[in-house]
């Protein structure tokens, strides 16, 4: 027999990150912090989750947004050559 939700009561599954047992409200506050650029350190504290959890989502938020831009590249792909001369002279120590 399955339980019924009782009217007013949301459940507490998280529609964004499957099979985790963190709610939407501390993975929001994991976004949020990762958009003030906030160490691990601080995020799990602030929101007492894991500093390994934190970094977890961290790794997964960066390599999402890497693949994003990976495909939006407005380079085409292919091996770039870059002159060496634009960059100006490198400073020799003794001279």
């Amino acid at each position: 027999m399955k339980l019924q939700k009782k009217p007013g009561i949301k459940s507490k599954k998280n529609r964004y990150a499957y099979r985790t047992h963190l709610s939407e409200y501390k993975l929001k506050q994991i976004i949020k912090c990762f958009a003030l650029d906030l160490d691990a350190q601080k995020t799990s504290q602030m929101t007492d989750v894991n500093k390994n959890t934190v970094n977890r989502f961290f790794m997964l938020f960066h390599e999402k947004i890497a693949q994003t831009y990976k495909k939006e590249s407005p380079f085409p792909k292919g091996i770039y050559e870059v002159d060496e001369s634009y960059f100006g002279p490198r400073r020799v120590k003794g001279m």
